[in-house]
């Protein structure tokens, strides 16, 4: 997964989003996967978190064939896009994908910040013979 630029601009957040480890030929339903994560991970930021407060998110491929991520941001006390659709599932989908693969997911909301951390193993290409 190699992909400059390839997210968009959400809700004013520019960003770059590279994963690559020698080359290797990741599944493309996968790749799309963790994108959509990403993507689904910083519109929750521009809704929920608070405008001025701080916000982290970190993805990496580690050598045991795992990608982490992990995101912290500080929460709002009011929702930012009030006119935004809510289903309150985009995340909880995302989570259920991670878990049907053989990851974990944690998250919590305590102290005015909202914690997300994801442990999920790597497809790749020749893993899979059916969409993930």
């Amino acid at each position: 997964l190699s992909l400059h630029d390839a997210l968009p601009i959400c809700a004013g957040f520019r960003y770059v989003f590279n994963l690559v480890k020698d080359d290797l030929d990741l599944d493309d339903a996968f790749s799309r996967e963790v994108l959509s994560l990403i993507h689904e991970l910083y519109t929750n930021i521009a809704v929920h978190g608070s405008p001025g407060g701080e916000y982290r998110l970190i993805v990496f491929w580690d050598d045991d064939n795992l990608i982490h991520v992990d995101q912290v941001n500080d929460v709002s006390s009011k929702n930012l896009f009030l006119d935004k659709p809510r289903s309150g599932n985009g995340l909880l989908l995302h989570i259920k994908w991670i878990e049907s693969i053989g990851g974990f997911v944690k998250s919590s909301s305590e102290k005015g910040a909202w914690q997300f951390h994801a442990r999920f193993p790597v497809v790749m290409s020749e893993d899979s013979t059916e969409p993930v």
